[in-house]
C-alpha cells in the first residue's frame, strides 16, 4: 500500500504515515485468516472509496462466524458489493452518509464496523441492538479520545454524530487484543499525516489530519 511503520522498541514508540498509500481493490489483498482485518473496510472506504473482504476473513480458532452483519452495515452507508471468485469488491462514494440500522443479533465486530463508518460519515448515525462488552466500550472512548462523538456507550443504543473525529490517539494499553491493533491502523490510515503512538499510560502523541484529502473539518480545518 506504500505505507510507512517505524518502530523504536526501545522507547516504545511507533509512528504510522499513509500519506503516500494507494489501494486498488481489484489487485490488493488484505491479510487473509485473520478475523480483524475486516475492521480496515471503513477507513479504507473513507480513503480511497474502495475495499474488499476477503473470503479467509469468516473466523478464527473460536469457530465461523458470518460475513453478511457487515455487508449490510456498508451497505446501508452507500457501498455497492460485488462478488468476486476469492471476495468481495466494495465501492462507494464519498463521503459516507448517515444511516440508522438494528442489528439482528449484538455482534462485538459488527458493531465495531459500524461505529468506524459512522465516526465519518456525514450525519448523525444511530445503532440499535449493539453489542456493549466491555472492550466495545473501550473502543467507543478510544475513538471519543479522538474527538469523535458518539453517545451511549455502554447501552445497546448507539448515537454517533459524523466527521468530528479530528485529533488524538489513545495509550498502547488502551486496547490489547489483535482487534485492536488493527484499530490504530484502521485510525491511522483514514488519515493523510503520520500517526505517532507510545506505549505508555500517561502519555499519547497526536497528529491533525483530514479525513481524506481535499477535505475540511465541520469546523473548516484543512
Amino acid at each position: 500500500m506504500g505505507s510507512r511503520v517505524q518502530a523504536d522498541f526501545a522507547s516504545g514508540v511507533v509512528e504510522i504515515e499513509h500519506r503516500d498509500s494507494s489501494f486498488d481493490a481489484r489487485s490488493a489483498r488484505l491479510p487473509q485468516a485473520m478475523r480483524s482485518s475486516i475492521l480496515l473496510v471503513p477507513a479504507l472506504l473513507t480513503r480511497f472509496g474502495q475495499a474488499r473482504i476477503e473470503d479467509e476473513v469468516r473466523g478464527c480458532t473460536l469457530g465461523v462466524r458470518e460475513i453478511d452483519p457487515h455487508v449490510e452495515v456498508f451497505e446501508q452507508f452507500g457501498a455497492r458489493i460485488e462478488r468476486g471468485d476469492d471476495g468481495w469488491v466494495l465501492r462507494v462514494q464519498r463521503p459516507l452518509q448517515a444511516t440508522t440500522h438494528w442489528l439482528d443479533y449484538a455482534s462485538v465486530t459488527t458493531t465495531e464496523n459500524f461505529v468506524l463508518c459512522a465516526v465519518l460519515a456525514r450525519g448523525r448515525s444511530t445503532l440499535t441492538n449493539a453489542a456493549c462488552e466491555p472492550h466495545v466500550q473501550e473502543f467507543c472512548r478510544f475513538l471519543s479520545r479522538m474527538g469523535a462523538r458518539i453517545a451511549g456507550c455502554g447501552s445497546s443504543r448507539l448515537q454517533i454524530d459524523g466527521l468530528w473525529m479530528s485529533v488524538g490517539f489513545a495509550p498502547a494499553n488502551a486496547l490489547l487484543h489483535q482487534a485492536g491493533a488493527t484499530m490504530r491502523f484502521d485510525a491511522a490510515l483514514r488519515s493523510t499525516s503520520s500517526i505517532t503512538e507510545r506505549a505508555s499510560r500517561s502519555t499519547s502523541s497526536f497528529s491533525r489530519a483530514a479525513p481524506w484529502p481535499g477535505k475540511r473539518w465541520r469546523d473548516g480545518r484543512e
